[in-house]
This record gives C-alpha cells, structure tokens and sequence, in this order.
C-alpha cells in the first residue's frame, strides 16, 4: 500500500514513518529532511490554485511540488503543525490551517481514499485534563511537546 505522511520528521511522524516502511511503500513529506530517510522537504503551505476556493497559496516556486507524492496514495496520514507553542497567529494559520486545508485538497484531487489526521494537541489532551487548574498558572505544570512529558516553567 502507497502511504505518504506528512510531518515526517516529527515526534510522531518517525516513528509511525519507521513502522511502516518495512511493510508498505511510504512516501515522507516534512519541511525539513527525515534524518537518515528518503524524503521530501517542502512546505505545504504552497499549493497550486485550480481554480479552487480556499487556502490556497499560488506561489509554486516557494516549495518542492509535494502533492504529486499524493498520485496513487491510498492513504495520507497528516501529521504536520506548527510545532512552536509560542508561534504567532500567521504561522499557526499557515501551518496548521492553510497547510491541512492544502493536504485535504490534493488528497481529494488525487482520490486518496483515507485520510488520517492526528493533531499533538489532542495527542496530550489527557494529560491537560489532568493538570487543571493549575497548568494555566503562569508558573503551574506545562506539557512540553518536544519531550512528551510534563514540565514546570518557572516565569522570571
């Protein structure tokens, strides 16, 4: 089976890229090189208009023309975000909005029959649910996503 994840390079993309190479034809999408695996950099913010309504973000020399990796898919696992939690709203727009609406768009075009989506965000949902109501105290307990386990920040 023809399988393209997006955010590859991710906590979450590797892991699930590594699982399963060994048994289907995996096709790596992040904007930064998978370390040590076949893949494509590119940023999916850009996206050729087809005359369609949307995000879409005509400028096709900003980015690798990743949405032909999506010819034959039949299955896209989108797990690419923002990954900075304290990233302004243009970025968390671009990356997490207008990059997904793109990825749903080719995957549509292309007639990729599933679609997975993940967000880190709910991936830790339970453990926010379990710091209330101290997690949203400027020095309480924080989830840190780059290492999956909870921290305290301490506020200077």
């Amino acid at each position: 089976m023809r399988i393209v994840i997006t955010g590859a390079a991710g906590n979450i993309g590797m892991p699930v890229g590594d699982e399963l190479s060994d048994t289907h034809e995996v096709y790596l999408i992040d904007r930064r090189p998978v370390p040590g695996r076949a893949s494509m950099a590119a940023n999916l913010v850009h996206y050729p208009n087809h005359g369609t309504k949307g995000w879409v973000v005509t400028d096709l020399f900003a980015g690798r023309r990743w949405w032909k990796a999506f010819s034959g898919a039949e299955v896209v696992i989108h797990l690419a975000e923002e990954p900075q939690a304290e990233a302004n709203w243009q970025r968390v727009c671009d990356n997490n909005l207008r990059a997904t609406w793109n990825v749903l768009q080719a995957a549509a075009e292309y007639r990729v029959r599933r679609i997975v989506y993940a967000s880190s965000g709910w991936a830790v949902k339970s453990q926010e649910l379990q710091l209330v109501p101290e997690c949203y105290q400027p020095d309480g307990p924080k989830i840190d996503s780059e290492h999956s386990h909870v921290q305290r920040i301490h506020m200077a």
